[in-house]
């Protein structure tokens, strides 16, 4: 079991992270640990927004358990929770690979091409993502993997 804020997690869902291959200017926690990582998952979207309402909870533990733990040091002041208001889906784009992502050399460089290939990306646009105008510099993006049957999100753009 691991212990964190509380919480004793299960060691199989959450290894301690492994040291990045290349340091790249990202914030260098590490890199998800590839034990146990389901690399043929597909992130659909109700288990995406699922997770990221987990991600926003103003439950620590909740919170924690939809982080990997390469973002546990980041500590509670990382993430402000949201309210259920601003978590509706038209708030987050379809998840996608994250290897299509415009990150995704950053972070093939950074954790490697396993990593990168397990993982998928979630756009949230803190507002509809439809809405004429909405800024991109708004939108943020969220690196999830899949281990030993849960999703967690394991990197945060910007």
């Amino acid at each position: 079991m691991v212990t964190g804020t509380g919480a004793n997690l299960p060691a199989d869902v959450y290894p301690p992270p492994v040291a990045t291959l290349q340091a790249i200017g990202l914030d260098d926690r590490g890199c998800p640990n590839p034990a146990g990582v389901e690399g043929e998952a597909v992130l659909d979207a109700a288990a995406a927004l699922a997770v990221m309402r987990a991600y926003f909870s103003a439950d620590p533990a909740t919170a924690q358990q939809a982080r990997d733990p390469v973002l546990w040091p980041a500590g509670d002041s990382a993430t402000t929770p949201l309210p259920e208001a601003e978590l509706q889906p038209e708030w987050f784009e379809p998840p996608w690979p994250a290897a299509e992502s415009p990150y995704a050399g950053v972070l093939r460089t950074h954790c490697g091409e396993e990593t990168l290939a397990a993982s998928w990306t979630v756009v949230y646009c803190r507002g509809d993502c439809n809405a004429p105008r909405l800024s991109v510099s708004l939108m943020e993006d969220y690196f999830l993997l899949r281990r030993a049957g849960r999703w967690l999100v394991w990197y945060v753009w910007p």
